[in-house]
């Protein structure tokens, strides 16, 4: 526990040598979650698809903060759940809760059962003097928790309306809008523009055989003949011989 709140001030005191108070970090973090168990979850998706090798130290920070967050906001039946705000968490507890978050999505979207387990059942000690509730075995990481507001709080609306995008090399985990297929416009404009190639591939084929016979004719003169692929060919070796 010594170390837990050693780690946490120093979170505080890198959150304020980068000019902002932890304060200030918490309440942003808690506005980006959001309270309703639509936007937690929500949040939990993007938590889950946004690889945080792509993103800045200051993002990465950021996410660190909402994972607290949403912890703190969870609404599990056990005060497991509990996880405190004086902190982000650290860097490699985000690492561990996305992991185990991706692999469960990806049994669902392979159609197989996602088994949820929690790691073990802490005893505590209840004071009604200055009431206080505190944990005898220790919390070792943010994804004991992590589990737990998963299971408790976000997973009825992941039943309702958790999706995979259907573009073909995508597969992302999503919540869905009335009938949404893609994840996002950009997968959805993709997939229309893969099937209309498809569909109409000679007439895409014949349109830029003639820009390039065009550009062709405007550099080298308008009498140029340019002949197919299949034309200029080189002679096999046996043609040669």
């Amino acid at each position: 526990m010594e170390r837990t709140t050693r780690s946490r001030r120093s979170e505080r005191d890198r959150a304020t040598a980068s000019g902002k108070s932890a304060d200030a970090r918490w309440e942003q973090a808690v506005a980006h979650v959001g309270h309703t168990p639509e936007s937690r979850a929500r949040w939990l998706v993007e938590f889950a698809t946004r690889d945080p090798g792509l993103v800045p130290e200051t993002e990465r920070e950021a996410i660190r903060w909402r994972l607290a967050a949403y912890l703190e906001g969870g609404r599990g039946e056990d005060p497991e759940t509990f996880y405190g705000h004086a902190g982000a968490a650290k860097e490699g507890e985000a690492g561990q809760c996305r992991e185990w978050l991706r692999a469960g999505l990806a049994q669902l979207a392979r159609g197989e059962t996602w088994v949820i387990e929690l790691e073990f059942r802490p005893s505590y000690l209840i004071r009604l003097n200055r009431p206080h509730v505190s944990r005898r075995t220790p919390m070792r990481d943010a994804l004991v928790p992590f589990r737990e507001v998963v299971l408790r709080d976000s997973l009825p609306v992941l039943l309702k309306r958790l999706r995979f995008c259907a573009r073909n090399g995508c597969g992302e985990a999503f919540l869905s809008r009335k009938r949404q297929l893609y994840c996002s416009g950009r997968c959805g404009q993709s997939q229309r523009t893969a099937r209309f190639r498809a569909k109409h591939a000679a007439r895409i084929k014949q349109r830029r055989r003639e820009r390039y016979v065009a550009a062709m004719r405007r550099k080298h003169g308008p009498h140029l003949k340019v002949g197919s692929r299949s034309t200029q060919r080189r002679p096999s070796a046996d043609r040669n011989l």
